[in-house]
């Protein structure tokens, strides 16, 4: 297949674009309230799912982050809600997934954000969809 110097300019640019969409992340504000002495993060599933992290590891992972950066001990319910003991504040959270969302989303080298977690050998790596690049980060 031939094509003119002006054709392959068009055909890059239209995969360029594509990619840049691809790698637009829509975010959701968390739903946070306090009930019953305990901090009820209740769209949780939505916000992982949001940071490309709806697996089982992606979600153990979040959730032991937000344990060891607030201090508190949480649990997921039935509704895939986080239970969080005690009382956390909502622009605590929303701190806290920012943060989550510069360490263990973006992509260190090409600034993606969309990522993946991978669990291996007691071991969680960062694997970037766009450059194909595997970054060891810490445990959680």
């Amino acid at each position: 297949m031939n094509l003119t110097q002006e054709e392959l300019i068009n055909h890059t640019i239209v995969e360029l674009s594509a990619l840049q969409k691809k790698d637009k992340l829509s975010l959701k504000p968390p739903e946070v309230k306090f009930k019953n002495h305990r901090t009820v993060f209740s769209n949780f599933s939505q916000v992982c799912k949001s940071f490309n992290r709806g697996t089982p590891d992606g979600i153990q992972h979040l959730k032991a982050y937000i344990e060891k950066e607030s201090g508190f001990r949480s649990s997921i319910d039935g509704e895939a809600k986080l239970l969080i003991v005690g009382s956390v504040k909502p622009p605590v959270v929303e701190n806290l997934l920012r943060k989550y969302f510069e360490e263990f989303v973006i992509c260190a080298t090409c600034k993606s954000p969309v990522t993946s977690i991978e669990h291996t050998n007691r071991l969680h790596y960062i694997c970037c969809e766009r450059c194909s690049e595997r970054n060891c980060v810490k445990n959680y």
